[in-house]
């Protein structure tokens, strides 16, 4: 199922995959009882009010990073999914990335010294 207020996206995911559902109406999105879990792919600004919906209707959220824009409004959302015992899970791209882990490995077993500082640049996905 895919929710957007862009109709211009939802045609374009019909146009794609015929037999997915779309919906500019989030709300009736999470009241489905068949929907398990969410994907909250949106702008940074909503990532808190969205996925606390979704928490307060009992899906299961995986949340694009930033969970949240303040540290308060985080707390609260891992304080919602612990008390509704439901999954909140922030989508941190690459971070198992076998170069990430490898990375880390190396960091980890002082391989490459005392490490203060790492910096990378993600070229391409393709």
């Amino acid at each position: 199922m895919e929710c957007d207020k862009d109709p211009a996206k939802l045609e374009k995911v019909k146009d794609q995959y015929p037999l997915v559902d779309v919906t500019d109406d989030f709300e009736a999105l999470i009241g489905r009882d068949d929907l398990d879990a969410v994907v909250v792919a949106t702008g940074s600004e909503a990532h808190h009010p969205v996925s606390k919906a979704a928490l307060l209707a009992g899906k299961h959220v995986l949340v694009e990073k930033p969970i949240a824009l303040k540290s308060a409004d985080a707390r609260e959302l891992v304080d919602l999914a612990r008390e509704r015992n439901r999954v909140l899970l922030v989508g941190h791209l690459l971070q198992y990335h076998s170069g990430v882990t490898r990375l880390k490995e190396y960091i980890d077993a002082r391989t490459l010294g005392n490490v203060l500082y790492a910096y990378t640049t993600r070229v391409n996905l393709g």
